[in-house]
């Protein structure tokens, strides 16, 4: 027990907490810092401070994790925190304190000091008070405690990814931050960053007339104000939390979705508020660019089955070719006509305009015929006469003739 082994000023009541984890924990009892380890038990009144881990603590009505470099007063079921933060899981009997401010409820939440101290929840709900007011916080939203008075009603949680409360609490609305950033990119290098008409958002999804309106709102972040990817992310998003497909749900969905965002809500805790999944998400975007694309782009008839049987030829006669003049093939005789089929027509008589083919030159007649049809007459002499002489001219033939008779 850390009072029996501590003296000073401060003297130790009962134990009213445990350590349960957090070696480099200090705690001091009159006034003499001692390191605890995990089971050992504080006393009421005892201060508490952390090195470079965290310290959980147990209490009776709950557990409170001690961030590094923090500093509390421990007590029954209570602790006043006076530097850094404190995460509580109380069942509803464990009280948070700081300066003026009491918070108390069934849940988790984080106390955080600093610049701008702050209460957040988790989950559950928690009263926070102070004098003469009293502000009640649900899940999921946080409330500044450096105004002189509290907010009229909490704000949206911040949470970072990096923070490693936020990483276990968080995880899933962490995870679907990244999942919307991803999809916000693709959707702006596909449809681009200026705003677009209703007509275009109708593509992906029937939207209600009293919806339109609250698709475009002005927010501020990555995508832009009422660029297609923020608008679209809205109406994917509000359809993913109204499987039902109302109308009247659907537009109070898009209208939480545009509060949400105009006060500043990341997509990971507009998502954990209204129960969507990544999963889910994705789903609804593959039915919205199906839509879409075929809105754009009808669908071509489908092509017949395989084993269709083949098209039926069409009845009449097959058609004639012509012959081709180049190939030097005589054409084919055409086929007798069937009893179905009528008598070809005859062709028409040759034009008196075509030249008749000149007629072949007759047959030379042996001189001094009688003309008659005797046959043709004797070959022509050859180049070289009768005995193979060159054939003289008429004059010197008749010379020799004459000669000869004498």
């Amino acid at each position: 027990m850390i009072a029996a082994s501590c003296t000073g000023d401060d003297p130790g009541g009962e134990e009213v907490a445990q350590v349960v984890a957090g070696d480099m924990a200090e705690v001091s009892v009159g006034g003499v810092w001692a390191t605890v380890g995990a089971g050992e038990t504080i006393p009421a009144g005892a201060r508490l401070r952390t090195g470079e881990d965290e310290a959980r603590i147990a209490f009776s009505s709950g557990e409170v994790w001690f961030a590094p470099q923090a500093a509390a007063v421990i007590g029954d079921d209570w602790f006043r925190l006076e530097r850094g933060e404190a995460l509580a899981d109380s069942d509803g009997g464990l009280e948070s304190r700081w300066d003026d401010v009491e918070v108390s409820g069934e849940g988790v939440y984080r106390l955080a000091l600093g610049i701008d101290p702050r209460i957040g929840v988790y989950s559950g709900q928690v009263r926070v008070r102070r004098p003469a007011e009293v502000r009640t916080l649900p899940a999921l939203r946080e409330a500044s405690l450096a105004a002189r008075r509290l907010a009229a009603s909490g704000q949206p949680l911040t949470y970072r990814p990096d923070d490693p409360w936020d990483q276990v609490l968080l995880r899933d609305a962490i995870a679907f931050d990244r999942e919307a950033e991803r999809l916000a990119r693709g959707l702006s290098r596909a449809y681009g960053t200026e705003p677009r008409s209703a007509e275009f958002y109708s593509a992906f999804a029937a939207i209600p007339g009293p919806a339109v309106g609250t698709l475009s709102g002005g927010v501020a972040g990555e995508a832009g104000p009422g660029s297609p990817g923020e608008t679209l992310l809205r109406l994917f998003v509000a359809q993913s939390a109204t499987p039902s497909g109302s109308p009247d749900a659907l537009v109070a969905a898009l209208r939480d979705i545009a509060d949400l965002r105009a006060a500043g809500a990341r997509w990971g805790l507009v998502a954990t508020e209204m129960g969507v999944t990544a999963t889910r998400l994705a789903e609804v975007v593959d039915v919205a660019q199906a839509r879409y694309t075929a809105r754009l782009d009808p669908p071509a008839p489908a092509a017949p089955p395989a084993d269709a049987p083949p098209a039926a030829a069409p009845s009449g006669p097959p058609p004639v070719t012509e012959p081709s003049g180049s190939s030097g093939q005589m054409p084919a005789a055409p086929s007798s006509p069937t009893p179905d089929q009528p008598e070809p027509a005859p062709p028409p008589p040759p034009s008196t305009a075509a030249q008749a083919p000149t007629p072949p030159p007759p047959p030379a007649t042996e001189p001094g015929g009688d003309g008659g049809d005797s046959g043709p007459g004797p070959p022509p002499p050859s180049p070289g006469g009768l005995l193979g002489q060159p054939v003289k001219g008429l004059v010197e033939l008749v010379v020799e003739l004459l000669l000869g008779d004498s």
